[in-house]
Formats: C-alpha cells, sequence, structure tokens
C-alpha cells in the first residue's frame, strides 16, 4: 500500500471521490487526506517502537575525538543493552553517566579503562577518548518512517509510491477518523477501531525477549547444585 492507496481507500471510505494522484495534487480534500496521513506517520513513531525503524550506529574512535554527533534521524536508543566496545565486547559500556559522575571521574588522576557515555546537546560523549581503530556499536529507532520508490528513506512524503515502514492500515484508519473529526461528523467507532488497530499492530511487531518469572533459572556450571557446610556448621544452599 503507497501514499496514493493509503488516500484513495480512505476517501473511498468517507464517500469521497477517489483521486488518480495524492501528493502535489492541487484539490483541498486530497491535500487534507495526504496532511493526515503524514501527521499520524509522526504521531505513530512517537507512541511505539517498530522493528523495521531499529538501525544500528557505529563509532569509530580516533584516540582523541570525545563528541561524536548524534545521527540525523535519531528518536531514541533501543531497549536493553546500550552501547558495545570492539575492545571489550562481553560487557556494555557504562551510562548514561551523570553530570555530576562525570565531572567526578575526569577529576581523578586516572581515567576509566572502558569508557563512559552520556547525551550531552546533539552530541554522544565517550569519555576517555575511544582508541584508535575500537568500534562502538549501538542501535537507536530512526524517525525515518517513509520509504521511498528510490530505495532511500525519509520522513516526509515526496511521491505516490512512497509507502510506511509499518502497518499502513493504521494510517487509512486514522485518516478515516481525522477527516470526519475535521467535518463535525460521529467519528468515535472509527477511532476506536484505529486504537484497537495500533495496539494489536505494536503488540505483533514487538519481538522483545520474553522474561519467565516462575522457571527455575539456569545457573551455570560454576554454581553447586546442593548445600555446603563449613567447618562453624553454617549451611548455604540453593
Amino acid at each position: 500500500m503507497s501514499l496514493l492507496t493509503i488516500v484513495q481507500q480512505a476517501m473511498g471510505l468517507c464517500n469521497q471521490p477517489s483521486p488518480t494522484s495524492a501528493f502535489g495534487n492541487t484539490d483541498p480534500t486530497v491535500q487534507q487526506f495526504v496532511a493526515f496521513a503524514q501527521d499520524e506517520g509522526d504521531e505513530i513513531i512517537n507512541r511505539y517502537t517498530w522493528k523495521q525503524l531499529n538501525t544500528p550506529g557505529t563509532i569509530t574512535g580516533n584516540s582523541s575525538t570525545t563528541l561524536w554527533p548524534i545521527p540525523s534521524d535519531f528518536s531514541q536508543l533501543s531497549l536493553g543493552l546500550k552501547f558495545f566496545s570492539s575492545l571489550y565486547p562481553l560487557l556494555p559500556l557504562y551510562g548514561p553517566i551523570t553530570n555530576e559522575d562525570l565531572a567526578a571521574l575526569k577529576a581523578l588522576p586516572t581515567q576509566p579503562i572502558r569508557p563512559v557515555w552520556r547525551f550531552i546537546g546533539s552530541n554522544i560523549e565517550l569519555w576517555p577518548a575511544v582508541a584508535t581503530g575500537e568500534v562502538i556499536t549501538y542501535n537507536y529507532y530512526s524517525t525515518n518512517w517513509i520509504q521511498q520508490a528510490s530505495g532511500g528513506v525519509s520522513n516526509i512524503w515526496s511521491a505516490d509510491t512512497d509507502t510506511a515502514r509499518f502497518s499502513e492500515l493504521m494510517l487509512r484508519s486514522a485518516c478515516v477518523w481525522r477527516w470526519k473529526a475535521s467535518k463535525g461528523l460521529d467519528y468515535a467507532e472509527d477511532f476506536r477501531k484505529f486504537e484497537k488497530r495500533l495496539v494489536r499492530a505494536n503488540g505483533r511487531d514487538d519481538t522483545g525477549r520474553v522474561i519467565s518469572t516462575t522457571r527455575e533459572p539456569n545457573l551455570g556450571e560454576d554454581v553447586w547444585p546442593g548445600t555446603i557446610t563449613d567447618l562453624t556448621g553454617d549451611s548455604w544452599g540453593r
């Protein structure tokens, strides 16, 4: 489903004539539906995270730079562990560190072995400076929710052939209830359908790890499964 088909179907559901084009169309009603599709797309990516927008980021150190620009399409960091170093791959880098804690570290006569990180302005600060050739990897959610026919991505519609990087049925539903609301018509049922569709789509899209709170954990080979009694008679066990 493209921008054109979103607008065509939404307008059909609102008993409006189906247009042959959407982007760049001079008809005020068509322009309104395109604006609805844009505004709702911006709202959807702010309400939920979507796996198609999860984007890898990398920083390659040079032994001197500590402030690195945040990607222009940055929305928020991916959930879970944040920054990893190619030199210390088993543990994430510590952060986000507070301004006060970082100031305290910088005042010490020594420096941490592994860099710490924080956001400051439009930059990611990694301190001390990442070593030359050391690669810091992380994931973030992009604001570019539109897929262009040319292969690029954007956050603004630019052609009838543009598609959304999440279920476009949500945009069609949103255009319907927004148009009815703008005309003073009853839109309650259409709004309810849209909200239910949005929640279902995000539920299917969510690929987060499931954590059991009842299953007995696997403690690993370095844990004794029985009871240990020391010379004083005290016991410890699982």
